[in-house]
Order: structure tokens, then sequence, then C-alpha cells
């Protein structure tokens, strides 16, 4: 189950990283989830649900909204450095691979923030050793 696909291709761990939630991305990673897994139309990996999802917070209902440290509708910058920190647990994470927009990891940031402090530290902790 940890590695189960829905209907557009999407695992536990992207849905954990779409939410934010650092947390769960880290159980599952432990539990051997696949950290590059793309899905389907899309093309994105978990960790682009989240840097992607810093674009624009939508929640289904209140409770859940709980989850969601939101700056201007946006996962907050401390929610996707949780989340990256998270992923770069694991060794065979690959920062390479793009969307079907042709986005990696590094441009979605960019996409996001531009060139902003925000942009500059998220990236720092991307790409820090």
């Amino acid at each position: 189950l940890i590695s189960a696909r829905d209907e557009q291709g999407e695992t536990p761990i992207h849905y954990a990283a779409h939410a934010g939630r650092a947390d769960m991305v880290t159980f599952l990673i432990e539990k051997g989830a696949l950290v590059n897994q793309q899905c389907y139309g899309k093309k994105r990996t978990p960790l682009l649900s989240c840097l992607r999802n810093m674009q624009g917070v939508t929640t289904h209902s209140n409770s859940i909204e709980e989850y969601f440290r939101k700056e201007n509708g946006r996962l907050s910058v401390d929610v996707a450095m949780s989340v990256i920190q998270a992923f770069k647990k694991s060794p065979k994470l690959d920062l390479s691979l793009c969307d079907n927009y042709g986005l990696d990891a590094y441009s979605s940031i960019r996409k996001t923030y531009g060139l902003s402090k925000n942009a500059r530290s998220l990236i720092q902790e991307l790409f820090k050793k």
C-alpha cells in the first residue's frame, strides 16, 4: 500500500507532500515509498507536488485547513522547507526529474517565488549537501 497508485498515478507520499506533511513524508520514506515516482498526466514527483502546491492551497473542509500553514494561499516557506528536509533523507531523491511542463524542483521554486529571499533559502536547502 505504501506505493499504491490512484487513478492519476499518485501515491500516498504524493498526497503527504502536497499537504505539506513532512512527518508523513518521513514515515513513508522510512517504509520504502518511492520518492521519484511520477504521477501519470502531470508527471509530478512527490517533491514536485509539494513545490507546485506552494502556488495555491485548496482545502475541502475546515478540519483539513488546520494542517496547512499558509501565506497568501500558498504552503508557507517553513512548511515547504520541512518537506524538502524530509525528502533529502532519501539517498534516492532525483532533483533533475521534470513534470509535464518541464519544471524540475529548482524551476518550480523559481516559478513560485522568483528571486526572493524565500526562493534563495529554499533552493539553498534543496541543494545543500
